[in-house]
């Protein structure tokens, strides 16, 4: 697709937004469903890049192709699918949810949402990006909620699943928890607390949005879940992990070692012959 077509699908998918209010209306809403939780249109990073002008430093084809599924560009080799990824820590984007007719769509909203955002300095956010992994001050109450939201022991008001459903801590402050997704230790190191709370807002990930469209989270519950992720990042106790492995098995080997000694000590003294040998040495007696 060259610059040209895609200046003219641009105007065209423009002519038709003034045209017809509900498609325009789609795309800015596919574009909170599937992006907005991650990127901004001139409000600056958050989790990824901001989006402003993106259609000038990429081809609208790659454009297209990286949308749709970045991490097929990234296996194949492509030099900036590769940079993006090694820059944002590698974190997966997740392949686009809908088909690559709204993935276009959506591409040119976010190319009149651009210039718009050039001229006004407005730009379009989810929310004003802090510094890359800036605190946010939260209360030893919402600490310990959060914690209990995390772990299920406080449900949360919807009634949706815990996360660690499916997430691990990879902290002792939550011993288990699911594996089906990734393990959220490192979350505040790589998201900061500013993404790790536009993802809670707006999850990104299909799964996320499934188990979470009718059961959303409140403001409190993002708050309280956000802070107990930014306090175990920043507290170097909480990120130490005990094999518990090794102490269940050194455990086992040493209650078994004192079971058998107990056997031991209460069978002392008993019987150390066999009752077939007493009844064979009262029949030679008898003889």
């Amino acid at each position: 697709m060259t610059m040209r077509l895609w200046l003219g699908n641009v105007v065209t998918v423009l002519v038709v937004i003034l045209v017809n209010p509900v498609w325009a209306q789609s795309a800015a809403e596919d574009f909170k469903m599937g992006c907005a939780a991650c990127h901004t249109i001139g409000g600056g990073k958050i989790i990824g890049p901001d989006l402003a002008g993106i259609h000038q430093r990429r081809p609208a084809e790659w454009l297209v192709r990286f949308v749709v599924s970045s991490q097929s560009l990234v296996q194949e080799g492509d030099p900036e699918a590769k940079k993006i990824f090694a820059e944002f820590n590698g974190l997966v984007m997740p392949d686009a949810p809908f088909p690559e007719a709204r993935v276009e769509a959506v591409l040119s909203y976010i190319a009149s949402r651009g210039e718009k955002a050039a001229t006004s300095s407005a730009g379009e956010s989810v929310m004003k990006p802090d510094a890359d992994n800036e605190q946010i001050t939260f209360t030893d109450r919402q600490i310990e909620t959060g914690q209990g939201l995390f772990e299920g022991s406080i449900r949360l008001s919807s009634g949706g699943a815990a996360c660690n459903s499916c997430h691990g801590l990879g902290s002792d402050r939550i011993i288990g928890g699911g594996s089906l997704a990734k393990t959220l230790s490192g979350t505040f190191d790589t998201l900061g607390a500013a993404g790790i709370k536009a993802i809670l807002e707006r999850a990104p990930f299909p799964v996320m949005q499934a188990a979470y469209a009718e059961r959303p989270l409140t403001e409190e519950e993002v708050n309280a879940l956000t802070g107990f992720l930014q306090h175990v990042g920043v507290d170097g106790q909480d990120q130490k992990v005990t094999d518990y492995g090794f102490v269940m098995v050194s455990g086992g080997i040493a209650g078994s070692t004192a079971v058998f000694a107990l056997c031991g000590l209460f069978w002392r003294g008993r019987k150390k012959t066999s009752v077939n040998q007493a009844i064979y040495d009262r029949q030679v007696k008898s003889q």
